[in-house]
């Protein structure tokens, strides 16, 4: 699946051929396409991921954060 025009990711493959997608910006790795990240939150929520690459969850409408799936 292609990457949004705008979007700072690449998608690169490991040696093995598996494909994981690099963030160019935190200069972080995932093995998760990052247009499904964010797919099922409720409006004004975001996924991110920290360094180590665990997922947590961004409410921007009270500006609070969540390990727990909205």
């Amino acid at each position: 699946t292609p990457l949004p025009p705008g979007w700072h990711w690449q998608a690169r493959h490991t040696p093995q051929g598996r494909i994981y997608y690099v963030d160019l910006d935190t200069r972080s790795a995932s093995w998760t396409h990052p247009t499904t990240i964010n797919d099922g939150l409720p409006p004004g929520w975001e996924a991110r991921r920290t360094q180590d690459g665990h997922i947590f969850y961004v409410d921007h409408n009270t500006r609070s954060t969540t390990w727990i799936f909205p």
